[in-house]
């Protein structure tokens, strides 16, 4: 009966142990999780999003004119409050699934986060039906009295006794040990299945370094992305639209033309203000340009009403004879827009 009691008492140590680990485990998953709630950074986001361009890097890696404008706005929205997945889900509804370089947890990398809950439950549900069977056991067998000895008895029947219990005693010690070792196997698997969840669905795969000379070849050039802006920008996709005229706006620094492309854009995306700010620089250089002026008066109306109206007022002096925006201005103005 000891060797029975200290058999179980051996078995149920192993498994609070094994609970002890994953519940540790369990609190340390969740310390995580709780850390990497903290505030992300650009980087972070862009890590996770592929270049439209270099598609071989993601938009944190790549130094192409789009990943920088990717990066801005990335920035943009972290500012005004958003998470981190509706940031990709933003960038997944424009570009599609492809734009994303971290897969949901689902198929593969599901069933590697739930490796290790398997492995302990089917691990555990034999033990508790040994330990089942042995509770049975002891209970029908009951206490054991030694039989009375018999006259006849040999000496040598008698002094097989000590060795029988020493043999006794050496096999519920190799069942210890076999107790342990098996659940030592178990946690190792259940530590295993963490790592190869922690290394499938931990975040996005690491990718070849960026090869600069391949992604400049790759790149469109200014023209291409004032081109993608306007076809994005006829199709009623501004915000894409403005990611487009910002990359041609870096790729041309001294040109003016993709700013006003890209103030008119951020204006029909409801961002008036912020093509305001663009603008009103330029306008300290370049005082009497009408176009200038056009699209910043525009972008007034909207941010800063008394502001616009002077700013249009002052594009109807300086625009050329027969410029297109004239009339429409001159409405405007008298109260009277079609």
């Amino acid at each position: 009966m000891s060797g029975v009691r200290s058999v179980l008492a051996g078995r149920l140590a192993a498994v609070g142990l094994a609970v002890l680990i994953a519940l540790s485990c369990a609190a340390l998953w969740r310390s995580a999780q709780q850390e990497a709630a903290a505030p992300v950074r650009v980087q972070d986001v862009a890590a996770s999003l592929r270049c439209p361009d270099c598609q071989t890097a993601s938009a944190a890696e790549s130094s192409s004119p789009l990943a920088q404008a990717m990066r801005a706005e990335i920035g943009r929205r972290l500012a005004l409050g958003w998470s981190a997945d509706r940031i990709r889900d933003y960038f997944q509804e424009r570009y599609g699934p492809w734009i994303l370089r971290s897969p949901p947890a689902e198929g593969l990398s599901l069933g590697a986060w739930a490796l290790p809950v398997a492995v302990l439950a089917a691990g555990c549900l034999p033990l508790a039906r040994r330990l089942r069977r042995a509770r049975g056991a002891a209970a029908t067998t009951g206490p054991t009295t030694p039989a009375p000895a018999r006259h006849g008895d040999s000496t040598a029947e008698r002094s097989q006794e000590p060795e029988n219990a020493t043999w006794q005693a050496r096999g519920g010690a190799r069942g210890r040990v076999r107790g342990a070792g098996w659940v030592a196997a178990l946690l190792s698997l259940a530590c295993g299945g963490g790592v190869l969840a922690a290394a499938l669905a931990g975040g996005p795969s690491p990718s070849p370094p960026a090869d600069p000379a391949r992604d400049d070849a790759r790149q469109p050039d200014a023209g291409g992305y004032l081109a993608r802006g306007r076809a994005l920008q006829a199709a009623g996709d501004a915000e894409q639209a403005v990611l487009a005229f910002e990359a041609a706006a870096a790729l041309r620094p001294d040109d003016r033309a993709p700013r006003y492309l890209l103030g008119f854009a951020l204006v029909k995306a409801g961002r008036a203000a912020e093509a305001v700010t663009l603008l009103r620089p330029l306008r300290a250089r370049h005082p009497d340009d009408p176009d200038l002026l056009l699209v910043l008066g525009t972008a007034e109306l909207t941010a800063d009403p008394p502001a616009g109206r002077r700013t249009l007022a002052r594009f109807l002096s300086l625009a050329p004879e027969g410029h297109p925006a004239v009339p429409e201005v001159r409405r405007l103005l008298e109260g009277n827009p079609r």
